[in-house]
């Protein structure tokens, strides 16, 4: 995903909410350098909230992955086993505040 796309699929998810456009491209900046792989981008309580496709179980994740995600106060990180066939992969759900 490039930081084009990246910014099209924040500002279209992200349309109603009254957030600053500096923030939004900052987010999309970002979104698009992250070598882990983004799955979707939302809005949640906090502000933000992006959901990851982690390949690999616990053991595999650094959850300092995340911080080159954070271009706001990270307020929650989820992590859910992505489906029942393979165990390995996890999506990883982390919340931003702007």
């Amino acid at each position: 995903m490039d930081e084009k796309e990246a910014l099209s699929l924040v500002t279209k998810h992200l349309a109603k909410a009254e957030l600053p456009k500096a923030s939004l491209e900052k987010f999309a900046s970002a979104v698009s350098r992250t070598r882990l792989k983004p799955i979707g981008l939302d809005i949640c309580a906090y502000g933000y909230c992006i959901d990851l496709l982690i390949e690999g179980g616990l053991a595999d994740f650094d959850i300092r992955d995340v911080e080159e995600l954070a271009v706001g106060k990270i307020r929650g990180i989820e992590i859910f086993p992505w489906g029942i066939k393979d165990p390995d992969m996890l999506r990883v759900r982390v919340g931003q505040e702007f």
